[in-house]
C-alpha cells in the first residue's frame, strides 16, 4: 500500500478533479487479482477479498459504471463496503487559477451519491456506512473488521517417546533407563559399602 502511496499524483488543475469511484474500485479488483495470481500456495492464499471504498462525492469522472464495476466485483467474489463521508451542502474546495496558478477556496454544492453506494454493497454482499465525524468512521472501521475476522486453523503434534524403557546407551551395552538407574545404585551402595560404611571385624 504504501509504494501504491508513493506512485499516487495529486491533482493540480480543477479540469483534473473528479470522482471516478468506477475507476477505483476496478483497479483495486485488479491488485487483488494480481496477489492471488502470484501467490501459488493455496493453503497462503487470501481467504476474504473486500474493497472498502470510502468516497465524499458522486462519480463524474472515469470510463467505468460503478454499478458495473460492483458486479464485476461480486463474479470475482470480491465484497465492497462503501463509506460515505463529509456533510452534503456546501463546502469549500481548493482550487487553483489556470492561468495565474494562484490557489484559492470556492464554495460549492457536494452531494454524496448513497443510492449508487447502496447499489455496490448490495450487489456484493457489502454494507453501506454513513461516516460524519472521525468518530464515526472509527467505528466504521472497527464493525469492517469484526465481520471480516478470519477463523484459523492449527495443528498441534506431540513427539510422545516413553523414556522409562527407551534404551540408552552406556559404554558398549544399551539398557532400558530404569535398568540402567538400578545398576547405578547397586555400583554406589557397593562402593559406599566398601568405604565409608565399611565395617571392620
Amino acid at each position: 500500500m504504501t509504494s501504491q502511496l508513493r506512485q499516487t499524483d495529486i491533482v493540480k488543475e480543477q479540469s483534473e478533479d473528479g470522482t471516478a469511484i468506477g475507476d477505483a474500485v476496478s483497479l483495486a479488483l485488479e491488485k487483488l487479482q494480481s496477489l492471488d495470481s502470484r501467490n501459488k500456495d493455496e493453503a497462503n492464499k487470501v481467504k476474504s477479498k473486500i474493497v472498502i471504498l470510502l468516497t465524499d462525492g458522486e462519480n463524474n469522472a472515469g470510463v467505468v459504471d460503478p454499478v458495473q464495476a460492483a458486479e464485476l466485483a461480486s463474479t470475482l467474489g470480491v465484497k465492497i463496503y462503501t463509506i460515505g463521508v463529509g456533510t452534503t451542502g456546501r463546502a469549500p474546495v481548493p482550487i487553483t487559477h489556470p492561468l495565474t496558478g494562484r490557489k484559492s477556496i470556492q464554495w460549492a454544492e457536494v452531494h454524496i451519491d448513497e443510492d449508487t453506494l447502496r447499489k455496490i454493497s448490495d450487489t456484493t454482499g457489502g454494507k453501506y456506512f454513513r461516516a460524519t465525524d472521525t468518530e464515526s468512521l472509527r467505528a466504521i472501521y472497527e464493525e469492517i473488521d469484526a465481520l471480516e475476522k478470519s477463523r484459523v486453523e492449527e495443528q498441534h503434534y506431540v513427539d510422545y517417546r516413553e523414556l522409562a524403557i527407551e534404551p540408552l546407551a552406556a559404554g558398549f551395552f544399551t539398557l532400558p533407563p530404569l535398568v540402567l538407574l538400578a545398576l547405578l545404585v547397586l555400583v554406589f551402595q557397593c562402593v559406599l559399602a566398601a568405604t565409608i560404611y565399611r565395617q571392620v571385624p
